[in-house]
């Protein structure tokens, strides 16, 4: 009995260390089997780490080569511009001279010269205001503007844009229109432009309108054609850069696919809105609204039927003419000769005085000389530049204003011109109106 007893102990004894190395190796097992999953994740960590930094730096020398061909394009636009403005500035600039005297019995060649020069402007400004854009230079600038005479401008350069083709261009202003909005005149002229240049561009034949109304401080513009049409999924697309449609089809039509693209922005930073409906082989109507506040109580009366009828032609001649005329003494700085001709004549036409300089040092030496009411001064110029003949004249105590004529418009005044050596600045081409606002600022009106 007792012998059985103790062999059952034994076996028992047996059975439990039998057991318990069994689960001594499950748990080595499961200390293993964690210990390899600690390991892999610790060399996963390990390769998501590694292959994070390269990542990271491929991601940062992807981003820097951006910037790099980003500034690439800024510098080659920049440069584009400059030597684009100049020769732009002759044509525009001596067929306004011509305009203004009104006495040519080519008047009207002049005309066309004078307007198709500023749709080669327009061009030229979209490359400009994309890169603006892009980099974030491009600003709306608000100031009380003439609405008849943005409206005529945009009017007859369109009507310059349909050429041969049989279309007929309609325009409608209301009588209630104010004679003075208070708003950023450029860019709202911008955006008519564009709208006017597309409906044509796209209208081999039939009618584009342009119809321009006010209210409650809002300006609707409305443009309407009766070319190709778009689908629906196209005018999904219309605002997307570089959009052409149907460019087989299109290839005659001129264009850089930026213009729509531009307006968006351009709305968009106005706060205003736009829209559009279209049908293929219908046409297009593209609907603008902008807030747009009036400046003055006066409203366009009888002159909103002389614009639409296009016999806005004496406020159109004078458009050409300064508005101003002063008693006045002023130097105009510039290394290209036409430049200074074309300067020259803008400014005898306000009864001002003006002397000329080749370079910054002999500017420097004319204005040690005598004190002039303004110095108009080129930006980019050789061996000394517009910014360093301003910069030693204001070390030597000249405090008259300095005024840059500038073909870079690129970016900015404040970065083009580091700490505010200038008091005011002017691009080239010439803008009479521009001309205008610095001459009254500057210098005393002759009452």
């Amino acid at each position: 009995m007792d012998g059985d007893y103790m062999q059952s102990e034994i076996d028992r004894l047996k059975q439990e260390l039998k057991d318990e190395r069994r689960e001594k190796n499950r748990l080595r097992r499961d200390l293993m089997e964690r210990e390899n999953v600690i390991l892999a994740y610790k060399n996963n960590v390990a390769f998501q780490e590694i292959l994070y930094n390269k990542i990271n730096k491929e991601l940062q020398a992807a981003i820097k080569e951006a910037e790099s061909a980003n500034s690439a394009k800024s510098r080659f636009l920049a440069s584009v511009s400059h030597e684009i403005r100049t020769p732009m500035n002759a044509i525009i600039g001596i067929s306004e001279i011509e305009l203004s005297r009104n006495i040519c019995k080519c008047i009207h060649a002049f005309r066309q010269i004078h307007l198709s020069g500023r749709v080669l402007m327009d061009i030229i400004n979209d490359l400009l205001d994309l890169s603006k854009i892009e980099t974030g230079h491009f600003a709306i600038v608000s100031a009380p503007y003439s609405t008849a005479r943005l409206i005529n401008d945009a009017a007859r350069i369109n009507v310059v844009r349909t050429g041969s083709k049989p279309i007929r261009f309609s325009l409608d202003v209301t009588e209630d229109m104010p004679v003075m909005l208070n708003g950023d005149a450029l860019r709202v002229q911008q955006i008519v432009n564009n709208l006017l240049s597309n409906a044509v561009k796209y209208t081999d034949e039939g009618q584009v309108s342009l119809t321009i109304s006010w209210k409650n401080g809002q300006l609707t513009i409305i443009v309407r054609d009766t070319g190709k049409g778009m689908t629906a999924e196209q005018v999904a697309q219309m605002f997307e850069l570089y959009t052409r449609f149907n460019a087989e089809a299109n290839r005659n039509i001129e264009g850089t696919g930026l213009g729509m693209n531009i307006t968006k922005n351009i709305v968009d930073m106005m706060a205003g809105e736009i829209s559009v409906e279209s049908e293929p082989n219908v046409g297009t109507t593209v609907t603008v609204l902008l807030p747009q506040p009036q400046a003055g109580s006066d409203v366009l009366g009888d002159t909103a039927d002389d614009l639409v009828q296009m016999r806005y032609e004496d406020n159109d001649s004078n458009a050409n003419q300064p508005a101003i005329y002063v008693q006045g003494h002023v130097l105009v700085v510039d290394d290209v000769d036409i430049n200074l001709y074309v300067a020259q004549e803008l400014l005898l036409q306000y009864g001002i005085t003006v002397d000329l300089a080749e370079s910054g040092a002999e500017a420097i030496a004319m204005a040690n000389e005598r004190t002039y009411d303004i110095i108009f001064m080129d930006h980019m110029m050789p061996q000394m530049d517009g910014v360093e003949a301003t910069t030693h004249l204001r070390s030597a105590g000249y405090t008259k204003p300095i005024v840059a004529l500038t073909a870079n418009t690129l970016i900015g005044q404040d970065e083009t011109f580091p700490n505010g050596v200038f008091n005011d600045f002017i691009a080239k081409p010439i803008d009479r109106r521009l001309l205008d606002a610095i001459v009254t600022k500057y210098i005393v009106l002759d009452t």
